[in-house]
C-alpha cells in the first residue's frame, strides 16, 4: 500500500508543472521587475527610455536561451 502510494507521488510529480507554481513564479517576476525599476529610477537616476531599452534587451536574450532550450533538445532527437 505504501509503495503503490509513493509510485503515485512519483507519477504526480512526472505529470509537469503545477498551475500554483506558474502563478508563483510570474508573481515574483512581476515584484521583480517593480522592484529593480524603482532603485533604476530612484537610486540610479536612469531615465524611462533607458530602463526600457535594457528591459527589452534582457528579454529578447531570455527569449533567446529559451528557445535554444527548448528547440536544441529536439533537434538532437531528429539526427
Amino acid at each position: 500500500m505504501i509503495a503503490e502510494a509513493q509510485s503515485e507521488g512519483m507519477q504526480a510529480m512526472k505529470s509537469g508543472v503545477d498551475i500554483s507554481t506558474i502563478v508563483l513564479s510570474f508573481g515574483i517576476a512581476v515584484y521583480l521587475a517593480i522592484a529593480l525599476d524603482n532603485l533604476a529610477l530612484d537610486a540610479f537616476k536612469l531615465s524611462n527610455e533607458v530602463i526600457r531599452t535594457a528591459a527589452l534587451a534582457t528579454a529578447i536574450l531570455v527569449a533567446a536561451l529559451l528557445a535554444i532550450e527548448f528547440f536544441g533538445g529536439k533537434f538532437r532527437k531528429i539526427r
